[in-house]
């Protein structure tokens, strides 16, 4: 084999074994409710914390509002975010979808930017803090007895963005 062909597919195999190595190490934590921490790509030992509580949510039926046959819904929670301590991070974006017992799943309620500036002023979580985030969230009449909530969210930092996905159960 030509030396040159042999340093081709040594490179290619080098690539790929770091590619490989980064995405194993890019996977986010998994806790009692699902994924609930974040790498950061590029400094896998450094973690965004993430958790909700209560950790099993009740919800409340909404008797004001009139839907054919499915009555919406709301609930509250708190999400608990710590920032490593090597950098301030941001949360950019929550949504929230509910999923019936019967496997239906409802349509995202999503929070961006300006809307999340709005219920809280800053979202910055600075390195080595934590902050607290309330929420109610309502459903629409789209699903019958919610069975969980899943949760996704994206932090910025001076790496990039960061999503994270928490699936919490109702009682």
């Amino acid at each position: 084999m030509r030396p040159a062909v042999f340093s081709r597919i040594a490179a290619i195999a080098g690539m790929f074994l770091l590619s490989v190595s980064v995405n194993a190490c890019d996977r986010p934590a998994i806790g009692p409710n699902g994924p609930s921490a974040i790498s950061f790509f590029g400094a896998p030992s450094s973690f965004i914390g993430t958790t909700v509580q209560p950790s099993v949510l009740s919800f409340e039926r909404l008797t004001d509002f009139a839907c054919p046959s499915l009555p919406p819904f709301t609930t509250s929670l708190a999400l608990s975010v710590t920032s490593p301590a090597s950098t301030n991070i941001s949360l950019s974006e929550v949504s929230f979808q509910f999923v019936g017992i019967d496997g239906s799943a409802g349509v995202p309620l999503r929070f961006v930017g300006n809307d999340l500036v709005g219920l809280f002023g800053s979202t910055v979580i600075l390195g080595g803090t934590s902050r607290v985030f309330g929420f109610t969230p309502r459903s629409g009449c789209t699903i019958g007895l919610p069975r969980s909530l899943v949760m996704r969210t994206v932090f910025v930092d001076s790496f990039g963005t960061h999503p994270s996905t928490l699936n919490v159960p109702f009682n």
